[in-house]
């Protein structure tokens, strides 16, 4: 759902690209007298109605980038008080509601409409990391963590891979560019109806877990237990890490 204006604007504005005239004099001459100082390609696409320029397409790009920004620090906040399952679901519910609203709030709303659905939606995507983080540290053991992280970490850049892959897909053969978003926010809605039915935020809340393995978890994640008493943040630590600053930066630089 985050990319998948990437590639969907490609077919939605409509660019006509023509070339200079150019003549060279020590060219061969064409064999089918063709006017070499007349070269003009036209594109047309059928569904391709919207005359953006470069600076517009940049700006509705980034609009996801600072919704998605301002609800980092909440998203942690709300999965600590209410549990990762619920404030999860309802982001990426919004979310998977706000693309299948695209097309029609492009159609009727324009550019601005367009840019204030992107910054919604990455205001509701942005407790996604936070989530996971906190669920992964109710139901993870210490020595799986390394693992998990890779497992669940490693998702999220296979669906920047296989997103742009698969608007391709849908958008040959002149398709509607609209089918992206459809597609993209119809699989949003199906995921968050297993999510709510077989996710929970911790072992303890879960209905059809077994006793061994809720005893096993129990003993070996600490957070299982929902201890309310957490400790102090340790910001002055943070702060003075080498390590914590070396992956700040890889992250920011591979953004």
């Amino acid at each position: 759902m985050r990319v998948s204006l990437n590639i969907a604007i490609t077919q939605m504005v409509n660019h006509t690209k023509t070339l200079q005239d150019h003549f060279d004099p020590d060219a061969c001459p064409s064999d089918e007298g063709v006017d070499i100082t007349a070269n003009h390609t036209a594109i047309s696409r059928a569904n391709a109605v919207y005359n953006w320029d470069e600076e517009t397409q940049g700006f509705l790009l980034s609009g996801f980038y600072y919704g998605y920004v301002t609800t980092q620090v909440l998203g942690g906040f709300l999965a600590e008080k209410y549990g990762g399952k619920w404030v999860l679901g309802t982001a990426l519910l919004s979310t998977a509601l706000f693309t299948l609203m695209t097309p029609f709030t492009i159609k009727n709303g324009g550019v601005t409409w367009l840019f204030i659905l992107r910054v919604l939606e990455g205001v509701a995507e942005g407790p996604t990391m936070p989530c996971l983080m906190n669920m992964m540290a109710r139901w993870t053991p210490t020595q799986e963590r390394a693992l998990i992280s890779a497992i669940l970490f490693g998702g999220g850049q296979l669906g920047n891979v296989l997103g742009p892959l698969l608007s391709g897909v849908i958008l040959a053969n002149g398709r509607d560019w609209a089918y992206v978003f459809y597609f993209f926010g119809g699989g949003g809605v199906v995921w968050f109806i297993f999510w709510s039915i077989l996710c929970f935020s911790e072992p303890n809340s879960h209905p059809y877990i077994s006793k061994k393995e809720l005893d096993y978890l129990n003993k070996s994640v600490e957070k299982a237990k929902s201890n309310t008493n957490n400790d102090p943040v340790p910001w002055k630590a943070i702060l003075r890490s080498p390590p914590a600053w070396a992956l700040l930066a890889a992250n920011v630089s591979k953004i």
